[in-house]
């Protein structure tokens, strides 16, 4: 099997399991539950715009002329 396979069943398994604590977990309310979810995308985007923004910054001269 390849890899692609395996990575894409863990983020739909990463994906239940940050739906069911946010929504079908103990005692948040819905707009908690919606607050949960949105702070976990803000900071996923902060990750990973952090991390492209270091590859950016460690890769730029390699297209540039001499």
């Amino acid at each position: 099997m390849a890899s692609g396979g395996l990575d894409s069943r863990r983020g739909k398994l990463d994906s239940f399991v940050l739906l069911y604590a946010a929504f079908w977990s103990g005692p948040y309310s819905l707009f908690q539950s919606i607050v949960i979810v949105l702070v976990s995308f803000i900071l996923l985007a902060g990750i990973m715009g952090a991390m492209w923004a270091s590859w950016g910054m460690r890769f730029a001269r390699m297209g540039m002329p001499p």
